[in-house]
């Protein structure tokens, strides 16, 4: 008899269409805690379902989330960021609070310039760029 969690990845894959998988960070891989030594781990669909996705011809996109934050932390030039090192918000070194806003006295005068909002978090601009990058592939592999 299979296990629950067999069944359940069954019973997802005989009903779904199109999956997305998202790979995120570990803990402490973000913000101030990243370093060069953070893994980057790939699941593949194939690792998480098994053989089975190639007869439901379900169709799978998958997306590293951490790979993607550090490939634009590594070339901030290329969503024109001056700043991947320190938050917008207070002094940016280990600082996440509900009273970290716009009004904060140290906030920076322009957050697009910056990565990260305060120590962990990505700035609007930096989470639209994803939201796009994310959508574009959904489009591109899911729809068509």
């Amino acid at each position: 008899m299979a296990s629950p969690r067999g069944h359940r990845r069954a019973s997802v894959l005989q009903k779904a269409a199109a999956l997305l998988l998202l790979a995120l960070s570990c803990c402490g891989c973000t913000g101030a805690g990243a370093g060069p030594s953070a893994p980057t781990p790939k699941v593949p669909a194939v690792i998480v379902f098994g053989d089975s996705t190639v007869d439901t011809g379900l169709r799978v996109a998958y997306i590293d989330v951490y790979q993607n934050m550090l490939d634009l932390i590594t070339d901030p030039s290329t969503l024109g960021l001056e700043n991947v090192e320190e938050g917008c918000c207070a002094t940016g070194k280990v600082e996440m609070s509900y009273l970290c806003n716009e009004k904060s006295p140290d906030t920076c005068d322009d957050a697009d310039r910056y990565f990260f909002w305060d120590s962990f978090h990505p700035t609007q601009k930096v989470n639209q760029f994803f939201a796009k990058k994310t959508l574009d592939l959904c489009y591109d592999q899911l729809l068509l």
